[in-house]
This record gives C-alpha cells, structure tokens and sequence, in this order.
C-alpha cells in the first residue's frame, strides 16, 4: 500500500508520463485493455484520474501570442487480468518520436517536454 501511495504521489507531480507498452504489458481483445500486472494496472488507473496541468508557460505564449494576432485562440504473477480504464488519456508516442526527440533536442527542462510535445503532435 506504502509503494502504491508513494507511486500515485510521483505521477501527480510529474510533468510527463512515458508509459512504454510492450507486448506483455497490455492485451488489447477488442475494446477491452488487459494486464496481468497489478503495478501497470495500478499505474494505468492512478495516470488516468491523475488532472492534467496546463503549465503557466504555455498560457502565458498563448496570450502572448493571441495579443499579436499569431493565433485565434508480470512475469510469475498468477493469472488475474486487470481492465484497463481510461487508457485513451495517454497519447501513444512511437520510439522514432522518442529518437527524434533525443536527436533534435537542445534545451533541458520544461522546455524539452514542449519539445517531444511538439514533435509528437505531428504523429497523433
């Protein structure tokens, strides 16, 4: 219980979530996301009612820009299948995103994360 309060305490205050979905991770039967994991369940679940904050910075461009006109506004568990709910708030990033992000990169900080954001927009 201590790990799973101390792992939600870490993804409210992240400024960004990766999750990497490898074939063992999640089963995906029709509309219907599985895991026998009860970390990436829990994880999933903790990510999926966690708020997402704008951060100030990007109200600040968009007002700053709107005021020139630029813009118009498990490995051995037993077999206890999990459903994944609200996996649709994660936007899927590819590794290529993720390597061209690693290539093109020259700031550290926030301003990275725009980055990756902006290069991943391109992929949605």
């Amino acid at each position: 219980m201590m790990l799973t309060t101390a792992l939600g305490m870490m993804i409210h205050k992240t400024k960004c979530l990766i999750f990497v979905n490898t074939p063992d991770a999640i089963a995906a039967s029709a509309v219907v996301y599985q895991t026998y994991s009860p970390w990436i369940y829990a994880e999933l679940t903790i990510a999926g009612i966690t708020e997402e904050v704008e951060p100030a910075r990007y109200k600040e461009r968009t007002e700053k820009y709107a005021a020139s006109g630029m813009i118009k506004e498990a490995r051995e568990w037993p077999g206890i299948l999990h459903t994944i709910r609200n996996l649709d708030r994660l936007r899927p990033i590819t590794p290529k995103t993720l390597i061209t992000w690693g290539n093109v990169c020259k700031t550290q900080g926030p301003e990275a994360l725009d980055e990756l954001y902006a290069i991943a927009a391109h992929s949605w």
